[in-house]
């Protein structure tokens, strides 16, 4: 019996309306993440050299058939010799063939090239909400931070606490602001690429909008999609074709060529090797991808419960704070645990959503070189 596994995505949401704006973009571009792969569709050098490619054999193959047409046409009615006129027809014949496949597989690429680029800008779209979200974090603990080393000098003026443990806080507060830095940097770094994708300058500010999912099921059986993941590989389809061309070619030879057979029969190994090859990395990508998700519904499932819980627990510290039985600081701290609970709850809800994608495209048969 089939295995079947539903994956489901559970109570999804993004806790923020809007994402988190460095002051240094606030003024920038808005853009939502189904423009900014609108836009990369239109700029990417990838996509542009693929459609070059796609015209460049759709032109091919016109010109291959008038070729054989002619051909065909000069040996019906030409009063030479028949042979050499059927030997040039079927040599311009199998031209037109081989520009027929060229065009269908460029188009296959294209396609495929399309849905990575759409992948592509989406990941890196999601990767900056979660380091916007990160920075934010950071920023807050480092004032948190900021206001421990304050209390921690007063307590030392006091006599309640000593200079190593204000240098610890310290510290850690400069430790923390190091990491707020590095976020910074990878964040430039990260909009730097954006702006690339959708054809924008490289220093362009950009504000972008936050993304919201709604609850989704993804059913599927794993065998059906190993099936859809080889029909669909375009490499597979292409040794085949030339597997199946060489023992055409094979079975045509004339009686007595011994070294041509022995020839075609070693390269007919060698491209079965290359299918048995094939099969395997589909197969390993595919489970590559199951084993992804599976592993990131359980993290999601796992965060949004933590989430709950410390949302409960906040709640149990206002009612604390409001009777006067937990200082102020000690609910500041509980904020940012919330905080930090929900900026995790977020990011597996996007690390979610481009597991199901890899799984997808991986049952298109489009390898992202995971």
């Amino acid at each position: 019996m089939q295995k079947k596994i539903a994956l489901s995505l559970l109570l999804v949401f993004v806790f923020s309306l809007f994402a988190y704006v460095p002051s240094a973009v606030a003024a920038g571009k808005t853009l939502t993440i189904n423009k900014a792969v609108e836009l990369a569709l239109l700029h990417s050098p990838e996509v542009q050299k693929a459609q070059n490619n796609w015209e460049l054999a759709y032109r091919t193959e016109i010109v291959k058939k008038q070729e054989k047409e002619s051909a065909y046409a000069w040996f019906e009615t030409s009063q030479f010799t028949a042979l050499p006129l059927e030997a040039d027809y079927r040599a311009k014949k199998k031209m037109w063939e081989a520009a027929q496949d060229n065009l269908s597989d460029t188009k296959v690429t294209l396609e495929q090239i399309e849905k990575k680029v759409e992948y592509q800008t989406e990941s890196l779209y999601l990767t900056i909400l979660k380091l916007e979200n990160q920075l934010k974090l950071i920023e807050d603990t480092v004032k948190l931070q900021t206001r421990l080393v304050q209390i921690e000098r007063v307590k030392a003026a006091l006599g309640l606490s000593t200079k190593l443990q204000v240098q610890q806080a310290q510290g850690t507060a400069e430790a923390t602001q190091n990491v707020c830095q590095e976020l910074k940097d990878t964040l430039t770094t990260c909009y730097r690429n954006l702006n690339r994708f959708i054809g924008e300058e490289a220093q362009a500010p950009l504000q972008l909008c936050a993304v919201g999912f709604s609850p989704v099921k993804y059913n599927v059986q794993k065998e059906e999609g190993l099936e859809q993941a080889k029909e669909a590989s375009l490499a597979l389809e292409q040794f085949n074709r030339m597997l199946e061309d060489t023992k055409k070619e094979k079975r045509d030879l004339a009686p007595g060529s011994s070294d041509q057979s022995l020839l075609y029969e070693a390269q007919m190994r060698q491209l079965e090797l290359n299918i048995e090859d094939l099969h395997f990395g589909i197969e390993t990508g595919l489970q590559r991808a199951w084993e992804k998700i599976e592993l990131t519904q359980k993290k999601l499932i796992e965060a949004k419960n933590k989430y709950e819980k410390v949302r409960l627990q906040q709640a149990y510290q206002q009612k604390e704070y409001a009777v006067g039985m937990l200082p102020e600081i000690a609910l500041a701290m509980g904020a940012l645990e919330l905080q930090e609970a929900g900026s995790a709850y977020e990011q597996l809800v996007y690390d979610y959503y481009l597991s199901a994608r890899e799984l997808a495209l991986a049952q298109q048969g489009i390898t992202l070189g995971m």
